[in-house]
């Protein structure tokens, strides 16, 4: 019996690694800006001088351009720091500065100058016609209120909506009013998750609607405000995110905040589609998510993932007991609210790997049934970045990078990456800020890089570039393979650019040779390679896995 569930486990283990080395790995997009990495322009402060563009966040279009939003600021700031102007730009898919939006490619938010309020905007949504909404909180005096700007396509604001594209809204009678989470339905109605409160009264949780065109929408709630009875002995609730589902029911989590930090409840609910509680859902509409003696869970991604079949992934993080050992947590629960306790343990899966807090943020998205999760690794000068997916029961996806799960890398540029995007064709983009390159420039800049299928490349369409396998054809050979220090490439003619890059998408070498002609690798790495070649005069480009041992 022994004997026959070894060759079980070994089969299965065969038949596992077996598909991973048939399926090729992610890496870096070598036609995507710089070799798959592409750092943008700062957009224009006016009289002011500036240093840093801090992106907050990043959402695709349905045309697959890149809208990156975040502030600027005049001093040189590798975190987030309110204040400064506003700013969302636009990319092309392919990652250069689309000028048709507001001329430039960058749409300037005034923050603080001329009589405009101070701004502090940190939620983005690219609705289905390519329309921006962001959001945030305005602070003229003492009191805050939301703020929501809408842009049109050509970076102008929607007139249509609001005061000349803009809504402040207050949802309630205190002074303070913050906006903490920001949903969108079919309709175009928009969800505000927030809180009401001053400084003599205790804080009310509260969410809120309006209309598309900014109006409040008196049929939901009490004159557009809701404060859902949880359940809890009061309304001192902080929501933290928002999901709206297809029949536009939707999710949200938050934290009941009475208590002490040790012992504050976190949980999840839902609501249909006009804010009633749905009791079958957990425990009477919501589920509370276990945590351990002294531990407590942070919210700051805003994430809430749903698959095809319903299931319901919560990604936030969690100090382990600890303040200073923060780590990536994802909760997995069924589409009635259950945990799903044959994922990670008993529901949860820790991800130690990524580093996370209040200034290293993370993201999470499904890549059809399996999770994407990025987040840096390091909060040093060389700010390495960690790209990984899970597959649905919560194990490593060795297809991803084959053989591993993860791409890990640096340009030693300070990179602050953690904002994740899916174009077509399953392109993963990721984004947030960094320097130029490594030198000591003291400015910060939009960073975004793009990640493809080995194989799927797709040169820029007015070259008339193909790419092919070296396996596919018989015209040039590469041996041996695997290498030790030399690998030989036959069949050349005239001259070619030979590139090489490691799996985590970097270019590792990049040369030209004439003719048959071997290429020294000896200082490179054990491990796996991918190889591009293009001969001088010819549209193809050929590719090829070799094997450094």
């Amino acid at each position: 019996m022994k004997s026959m569930l070894f060759f079980c486990l070994s089969f299965g283990l065969s038949a596992s690694l077996v598909q991973a080395q048939n399926q090729n790995p992610y890496l870096l997009d070598p036609y995507f800006g710089n070799a798959g990495v592409q750092v943008g322009t700062n957009p224009p402060w006016g009289t002011l001088q500036y240093r840093s563009y801090n992106v907050k966040n990043m959402a695709i279009g349905t045309d697959d351009k890149i809208v990156l939003a975040g502030n600027q600021t005049p001093n040189f700031a590798p975190h987030f720091l309110s204040g400064g102007n506003y700013a969302i730009t636009r990319l092309n898919a392919n990652g250069t500065l689309d000028t048709s939006f507001a001329g430039t490619g960058h749409k300037i938010l005034q923050s603080g100058a001329n009589g405009a309020p101070v701004l502090e905007l940190n939620h983005l949504i690219v609705l289905p016609d390519n329309k921006i909404i962001y959001a945030g909180r305005a602070t003229s005096t003492f009191p805050s209120n939301m703020v929501i700007y809408k842009v049109n396509v050509d970076g102008s604001f929607d007139a249509t909506f609001g005061t000349n594209g803009q809504v402040v809204f207050s949802s309630g009678p205190l002074v303070w009013h913050s906006l903490d989470a920001l949903g969108v339905q079919s309709s175009g109605k928009l969800l505000l998750l927030g809180k009401n409160f001053d400084n003599n009264a205790p804080t009310v949780g509260s969410i809120s609607r309006l209309n598309a065109n900014g109006s409040t929408d008196n049929s939901f709630g009490n004159n557009g405000v809701l404060v859902p009875n949880l359940g809890f002995s009061d309304n001192q609730v902080n929501y933290s995110m928002i999901k709206v589902l297809s029949d536009n029911s939707f999710l949200v989590t938050g934290t009941h905040v009475q208590q002490s930090p040790a012992v504050r409840q976190n949980f999840v609910a839902k609501f249909d589609a006009n804010g009633v509680l749905q009791s079958n859902f957990g425990n009477n509409g919501k589920i509370i998510l276990p945590i351990a003696n002294g531990e407590r869970l942070y919210f700051y991604n805003n994430d809430i993932e749903v698959a095809s079949d319903g299931a319901i992934y919560i990604n936030c993080s969690t100090n382990g007991g600890s303040a200073n050992n923060q780590s990536v947590l994802v909760y997995k629960l069924s589409s009635n609210g259950v945990l799903v306790n044959n994922y990670g343990q008993n529901g949860r899966l820790s991800l130690p790997a990524f580093h996370y807090d209040s200034w290293y943020f993370y993201d999470a998205q499904l890549q059809g049934d399996k999770l994407l999760v990025a987040a840096m690794i390091d909060t040093g000068l060389n700010a390495p970045y960690r790209l990984q997916r899970f597959n649905s029961d919560g194990t490593e996806d060795l297809t991803f990078a084959n053989p591993l799960s993860h791409i890990t890398a640096t340009r030693n540029a300070l990179d602050h990456s953690f904002y994740l995007g899916l174009q077509s064709n399953n392109r993963i983009m990721l984004g947030g800020y960094g320097k130029r390159d490594d030198k000591a420039t003291d400015s910060i800049f939009p960073v975004v890089m793009r990640f493809l299928e080995q194989g799927t490349e797709q040169p820029p369409v007015d070259t008339g570039t193909s790419v092919v396998n070296i396996k596919d054809q018989s015209q040039i050979k590469v041996y041996p393979n695997p290498a030790r220090n030399l690998f030989y490439i036959e069949g050349i003619k005239g001259n070619a650019r030979v590139q090489l890059f490691d799996v985590s998408g970097k270019l590792v070498l990049n040369s030209t040779i004439q003719g048959s002609q071997a290429i020294d690798c000896g200082q490179l790495a054990a491990g796996i390679y991918w190889l591009y070649l293009k001969e001088a005069n010819s549209n193809t480009i050929y590719s090829h896995k070799v094997v450094k041992q």
